[in-house]
């Protein structure tokens, strides 16, 4: 039986980095897999940073993993 893979969002934090000239550079960290073994991390810009962005940006990531995960 193949396995189904789904994708799952486990966590999102912030994730601040230092600016190359000062100050901070605002991002969210999101945490998410596909197969509930392997966690995968997006970096999201905190100021563009929705649900529907982050899903976006996660969704077709997800899919090039689910693609290699059924090749094995």
């Amino acid at each position: 039986m193949a396995t189904d893979y789904k994708l799952q969002i486990l966590r999102v934090r912030d994730n601040p980095l230092p600016g190359q000239f000062g100050g901070v550079i605002r991002q969210k960290a999101v945490d998410w897999t596909v197969d509930g073994t392997n966690i995968h991390t997006t970096n999201i810009p905190g100021d563009t940073f929705t649900a529907a962005a982050a899903l976006a940006i996660i969704q077709p990531q997800a899919q090039e993993v689910i693609q290699l995960l059924k090749t094995v």
